[in-house]
């Protein structure tokens, strides 16, 4: 590897950075996705005293994000504040922390939006004749305020989240899917944890009707928030503990002592910086990678700068990209009746004919098989929550293609617009409600990334197909001519995945390099 060269430019001078940007930065500390920007504003309705909170967004949020409380409202005195970082009601001293029972207490989250996107709050105190339309600047100043009509309360209106930071707004729009699922889920913890708050929340996608995807009632405990949020099925898996301390009695008979007390130090570390990130998640992936310079196999860990400039094959099992290259192996024969043996350059390989033929097979009918549909004499609803019956009508395509079909009521309440109707049929094979959930977990976990070119099956199905290929592929024990082989290897080009076979039987694996034999 190169060594560092020395430079004789000059260094640049450490210089503080301006107030616009340190607020910039900061901001973007704050709110960190679609997620947080909705909880910071539905707690502040919670705050304000709400009992009806409204959430609207258009196209998932990317376009606007509306919060609707009937709360207590903001006073006219406190317009000024409202945008400005550090200007909160609920604190005076630091000893007020000790006493604080809001959710908000730091007046970051209203600064931080306007720093990141087009802020303007509507509202109307308890004590005011009419209500105030407020517009602030990116520093949090108030720029607009102008009378107008509305019932007591606060709507807040959150236009082009992250427009001024374009590397967060692109990296938003690219996970737009994934960031409102997150969204929603969260939104849930609140539906359930607040009672006497009816919470609804509903997007609303250009040129379509809104698409309500959470209605809570206003109920006076956790158990009604959840059949509210969850269905009357949820209710089965609950069990009710009531915990009472034991009395003296018990206490005697098993000597425990009344009281029990615990020394402990607590030692921590206090951040000196005014904001931290809430988490920080690091992935480690390694590369194998055949170094034409150092002529020996070397592992390099991904958060090494690699500055080989002769590399000629890096394998990247994640990403699979090897075999998606044309690559022109040598076939030297065949093994056992069993395994191919091939060269590619320097390197000899080993091929598993049975395992690579049925991975084939495999993700062909994975792509091509389309299940035939039985209808159900009765349909049945599915009683889903509200956002998997979003991802199910999204990703309708993607359960019909499964033998899935069903009938959509989009002007039913959350949980009940779904009724399937007919269901997949093969053989001895049957398939049902677990199949489906399967199905809206793995598209909810993948989000908009790779359903371009992914064909999602429920595991069940997959192992249906896999069978399927493993009776048709080529079996061990089977001799192959030179055009056969050729065949197998050619076959593995175009996998998606050519690394193992359905049932988890590698399909190839590096021998030796020829090279270290010279040596």
């Amino acid at each position: 590897m190169d060594e560092p060269v020395a430079t004789t430019e000059k260094s640049k001078k450490i210089e503080a950075i301006n107030k616009e940007t340190i607020h910039h930065i900061c901001s973007g500390q704050v709110v960190l996705d679609l997620m947080i920007a909705i909880k910071e504003l539905v707690e502040n309705s919670l705050d304000s005293g709400a009992t009806v909170i409204d959430v609207k967004l258009a196209d998932y949020g990317k376009t606007c994000i509306s919060v609707n409380d009937n709360g207590s409202g903001v006073s006219e005195q406190d317009f000024e504040g409202l945008g400005l970082k550090h200007h909160t009601s609920k604190l005076r001293e630091f000893t007020d922390l000790t006493e604080v029972n809001t959710f908000g207490f730091r007046g970051e989250a209203l600064s931080s939006l306007c720093a990141l996107s087009e802020l303007s709050i509507v509202t109307r105190h308890g004590m005011s004749k009419h209500g105030f339309k407020l517009e602030f600047d990116k520093n949090g100043l108030l720029t607009k305020k102008e009378p107008c009509a509305r019932e007591k309360g606060t709507t807040v209106h959150v236009r082009n989240i992250f427009k001024n930071l374009p590397v967060r707004a692109k990296e938003f729009q690219k996970n737009l899917k994934k960031e409102y699922a997150r969204a929603i889920q969260v939104l849930y913890n609140y539906c359930l944890v607040s009672t006497n708050v009816k919470i609804t929340c509903s997007n609303l996608i250009a040129g379509k009707s809104p698409n309500l995807i959470v209605a809570t009632r206003s109920t006076d405990n956790v158990l009604n928030n959840v059949n509210s949020v969850f269905g009357k099925k949820s209710l089965n898996g609950i069990v009710k503990l009531e915990l009472q301390p034991p009395d003296e009695t018990v206490l005697q008979e098993y000597n425990l002592p009344n009281d029990i007390t615990v020394d402990f130090d607590w030692e921590c570390y206090v951040s000196t910086c005014d904001h931290t990130f809430h988490w920080i998640i690091v992935y480690y992936t390694s590369l194998i990678c055949f170094n034409d310079i150092t002529k020996k196999l070397s592992f390099c860990n991904c958060f090494k700068k690699c500055v080989c400039e002769k590399i000629k094959y890096i394998f990247l099992f994640l990403y699979n990209q090897l075999f998606h290259q044309k690559i022109n192996m040598e076939i030297i024969g065949q093994f056992n009746l069993g395994f191919i043996i091939a060269r590619l350059e320097d390197d000899l390989f080993i091929i598993d004919q049975h395992a690579t033929d049925e991975k084939f097979r495999f993700e062909k009918l994975s792509n091509e098989t389309k299940l035939k549909t039985q209808k159900l004499i009765v349909p049945k609803s599915l009683n889903f929550s509200a956002l998997n019956e979003t991802i199910l009508i999204e990703h309708q395509q993607i359960f019909e293609d499964n033998g899935f079909t069903f009938n959509i009521n989009k002007q039913a309440e959350p949980g009940k617009k779904i009724e399937l109707i007919g269901i997949p049929v093969s053989g001895h094979w049957q398939f049902g409600q677990d199949d489906i959930e399967e199905l809206v977990f793995l598209i909810r976990e993948a989000g908009n990334e790779t359903m371009a070119n992914h064909k999602y099956r429920p595991s069940r199905v997959r192992q249906m197909l896999a069978s399927r290929a493993c009776r048709s592929a080529v079996m061990i024990g089977t001799a192959l001519n030179f055009s056969e082989m050729q065949r197998l290897i050619t076959q593995m080009i175009e996998m998606q995945n050519p690394w193992s076979c359905p049932h988890g039987r590698p399909t190839i694996r590096h021998l030796l390099s020829l090279l270290l034999i010279n040596k």
